[in-house]
């Protein structure tokens, strides 16, 4: 990974910032991205001195074409682009307003899709796309309707970007996270009866314990790497078995 260029959304917490400290200490040059100066410049602090920063909205094509042009006149081109932004809200059908739906899908499937669309032409031949699924697209569970369907929308995109982009030899799979101690719930606020019931309704996992956000950047950082060389158009569950339960 030395001085390999890395492109991370959502980098400055949970699984994105996880995924960069991961890659700085294999001395890449790790840029982030997000929407909050504040908690950016405060990563880039905590990754290192090899990493930078952009304030990007990914729901605005507008200012990702921003960080395009930005990145292109720097003469900077991406090895490795992973798609680590997004959120959640919970309720049940007939209770998400229109503005939460489309928070949630403007962010994770409108905001997956153009990073990777507008980006492509700086991906050099040979390089990595990762995107961030969830256990949420293959286990259906009350509450999790928008956030669900954003995820399964993130795992099609993933088989068709592979096969798209396979003429450029640009390798593209996903990791989907099961139940991951991170700031996500934190965003997402369910209230108490919501969390009580989202408990309720979760199948057990078979390790028995929550995971980590550095486990899921070791996934992403297998993918990226040597040792999966052949691995192309999959989406690789780190869920401590949740996805089979």
């Amino acid at each position: 990974m030395k001085n390999k260029t890395i492109l991370i959304t959502g980098g400055s917490s949970g699984i994105g910032l996880a995924t960069a400290k991961k890659y700085a200490k294999r001395q890449a040059n790790v840029i982030i991205v997000g929407k909050t100066e504040d908690k950016l410049i405060n990563a880039v602090n905590e990754i290192g001195e090899k990493s930078s920063y952009y304030t990007v909205d990914i729901a605005n094509t507008e200012s990702l074409k921003k960080l395009y042009k930005r990145l292109k006149s720097k003469g900077i081109e991406i090895d490795i682009l992973v798609t680590s932004a997004g959120l959640g809200k919970f309720g049940r059908a007939q209770e998400v307003s229109e503005q939460d739906y489309d928070l949630v899908m403007n962010t994770n499937t409108k905001g997956t899709f153009f990073t990777v669309t507008i980006l492509k032409p700086l991906i050099k031949r040979g390089g990595h796309v990762i995107l961030i699924s969830s256990f949420l697209a293959s286990k259906y569970i009350p509450l999790t309707s928008v956030l669900s369907a954003s995820k399964i929308a993130v795992e099609t995109f993933t088989k068709i970007f592979a096969r798209e982009f396979s003429q450029d030899n640009i390798k593209v799979n996903a990791v989907s996270p099961g139940s991951i101690k991170s700031n996500f719930m934190a965003f997402a606020k369910p209230t108490e009866q919501q969390q009580e019931k989202l408990i309720a309704y979760m199948p057990k996992i078979p390790l028995e314990k929550r995971g980590e956000a550095v486990q899921v950047a070791d996934a992403i950082l297998y993918l990226t790497g040597e040792n999966a060389s052949y691995v192309n158009g999959t989406i690789l569950s780190v869920d401590g078995g949740l996805s089979i339960a």
